[in-house]
């Protein structure tokens, strides 16, 4: 290939952008198994491997405050042991394969997930199912893995994005669901007995409201075949009940988690948004890519290029069951943390006044199209965009009309999106940094609360060694 010469390139301008190539979402096809789980499946044949995710609809809303790490901790431990395996048995009925297994959970859901060779999709789906239904909760695992999360708590509590992540869903959410971390607390790790995880795992790890996603190299009949046999023994224990509906606060109110000594400042403004759902999910992805989902969003202009006190700055949506926070967020020089906190309810008032101009939008458009193919070029891409139908109740057509949705999203569309989601008026703001500095920079941006950074205890059951792993991957920022 011939090289072009450096004096061929116009470097005073962005090259344009390549030809769009089509893509098409996989056919999907549903079907009810044993005892009322919902089958969803995406056929890919030469694929060579499957991956299987069982999903039962029991994550962290369903825990009160006190139980708060419940959840993940009871996903930590469903492949810990049955009445005839242990541990080692079960991860190495996998590696044998050469598969992978894991547990986790989220707000929303518990789930188990193996990926391995085509060849041994029926003997992946039976371990899954074993541990579904016949999960033992070992007293030395539960105390293994309590001291591991109570570590885990230690090491992220010195971290101030963790505190600014915890003390903003608090400002959000009060005290409520979503209101505290998915991982929990010291105490609350440390009260979680075997019976409190019993019961959470028999009343939502169940096959009540259960989705088996399944993508990759397999023929559907006998697939299906298989699952009816092997999950027939998975029964319905306990009724798991709606769990409580997440209360937002509307507070608009700037805590200040003082931290003596700080170089930087964590800082976090944000919301209650809407849930993942909502028929204006889309056009929101649009609006919050143009805000701080990329690079070149105007948060990200604002405070890294025309302001130069942070190396970045973003913000995020995150999509739930109920109405997930919208959350603008930067690490900033101290002396800036009030110009950074004023540029950002600037850009969210911004949003909601006048329409994005049309080159602006295009390129948020062009973003999220570019982008979307790429995340689907692995049956673990695709088996995640499947649980997102599967948790919340997307149509099958969702992903597949996806991209003409967000190509037909309009400025106009976008400022209405923009008023009816956006308030600034409610967003809450949190400051992790020295106080003293802080304080007179964010007084008048509205009411400031001082509050200490809390240390978590060192652990009063011993240390233990690193470790194997923790079921963190669905934790979305610890919160």
């Amino acid at each position: 290939m011939t090289a072009v010469p450096p004096a061929a390139l116009d470097r005073s301008r962005a090259p344009a952008a390549g030809r769009r190539r089509p893509f098409r979402f996989p056919r999907l096809e549903r079907e009810i198994v044993a005892n009322g789980v919902e089958l969803l499946m995406a056929p890919l044949p030469g694929r060579g491997l499957i991956q299987l995710d069982l999903i039962c609809p029991g994550g962290a809303q369903h825990e009160t405050a006190p139980e708060a790490g419940l959840a993940t901790l009871t996903a930590s431990l469903l492949d810990e042991g049955t009445s005839s395996a242990s541990a080692m048995d079960i991860a190495g009925r996998l590696e044998g394969i050469g598969g992978a297994l894991a547990t986790s959970a989220d707000w929303d859901a518990i789930y188990l997930s193996a990926g391995v060779p085509a060849d041994h999709g029926e003997r992946a789906l039976e371990v899954l199912a074993e541990l579904a239904s016949d999960a033992s909760f070992p007293d030395a695992e539960i105390a293994r893995l309590r001291r591991q999360r109570r570590a885990e708590l230690r090491r992220r509590s010195a971290q101030p994005a963790f505190q600014a992540a915890l003390q903003l869903a608090t400002a959000i959410y009060g005290d409520g669901a979503y209101g505290h971390s998915l991982l929990g607390t010291d105490t609350s790790i440390t009260n979680l007995d075997r019976q409190r995880i019993v019961r959470f795992a028999r009343r939502h790890v169940a096959p009540e409201g259960a989705t088996l996603v399944a993508v990759g190299d397999f023929e559907p009949e006998t697939f299906a075949a298989h699952c009816s046999r092997l999950l027939a023994r998975w029964q319905v224990v306990e009724s798991p009940g709606a769990p409580p509906a997440p209360r937002p606060t509307g507070d608009r109110r700037i805590w200040i988690v003082d931290r003596p000594g700080s170089m930087q400042t964590e800082l976090r403004c944000g919301q209650a948004g809407i849930p993942r759902r909502h028929a204006d999910f889309a056009p929101l992805q649009v609006l919050n890519s143009i805000l701080g989902g990329k690079f070149t969003s105007r948060l990200n202009l604002s405070l890294r290029e025309r302001h130069a006190v942070t190396y970045g700055a973003y913000s995020r949506i995150t999509g739930r069951s109920g109405p997930g926070p919208i959350v603008l967020g930067a690490a900033v020089a101290n002396e800036a943390a009030g110009l950074a906190l004023g540029e950002m309810l600037t850009e969210l008032n911004r949003l909601r006044e006048a329409p994005v101009l049309e080159e602006e939008l295009a390129d948020a458009r062009d973003y999220l199209l570019g982008v979307f193919p790429y995340e689907l070029q692995t049956v673990g891409g695709i088996s995640r965009r499947l649980e997102t139908l599967a948790v919340h109740g997307l149509p099958d057509d969702y992903f597949a009309d996806y991209l003409a949705r967000v190509e037909a999203v309009s400025a106009t569309e976008l400022l209405d999106c923009a008023r009816a989601l956006l308030r600034p008026e409610e967003t809450a703001a949190v400051a992790v940094g020295p106080a003293a500095e802080l304080q007179p920079q964010l007084e008048p941006y509205g009411d400031v609360r001082v509050i200490a950074a809390k240390a978590v205890p060192e652990s009063a059951e011993g240390s233990d060694s690193p470790p194997r792993y923790l079921t963190i991957n669905r934790l979305e920022s610890y919160t």
